[in-house]
């Protein structure tokens, strides 16, 4: 597995919102498309829907579902550093909740 850091260029944004020349790629990181916007408008150049968390996790306390999610993650080190390779990225989600997809979050 890559024993890279955090990078400095991953962004993370909306599906909803549109694409822009600064998003680099474009990597839908959902495991079902967002609901209400075409996959044209979407415009995803890649769909990495195994990096997702699995349905197995199920709703929790935000906390608890960063642990299990780690853990999963971790299992699937190959997609993982797929992900890792490419240089200038934005992962596209599609939640409506924002503060669950802060990556600033504390914690």
């Amino acid at each position: 597995m890559s024993t890279r850091g955090p990078a400095a260029n991953v962004k993370l944004k909306r599906a909803y919102e549109p694409p822009a020349p600064k998003d680099n790629s474009r990597i839908l990181i959902d495991r079902l498309r967002a609901r209400g916007i075409s996959k044209k408008e979407a415009a995803p150049d890649q769909w990495m829907q195994d990096i997702a968390p699995s349905t197995e996790l199920g709703p929790a306390r935000w906390e608890e579902f960063r642990r299990r999610y780690a853990k999963e993650i971790l299992c699937n080190a190959l997609m993982l550093d797929q992900l890792c390779s490419f240089s200038a990225t934005t992962l596209v989600y599609s939640t409506r909740d924002d503060v669950e997809n802060d990556p600033h979050r504390a914690g």
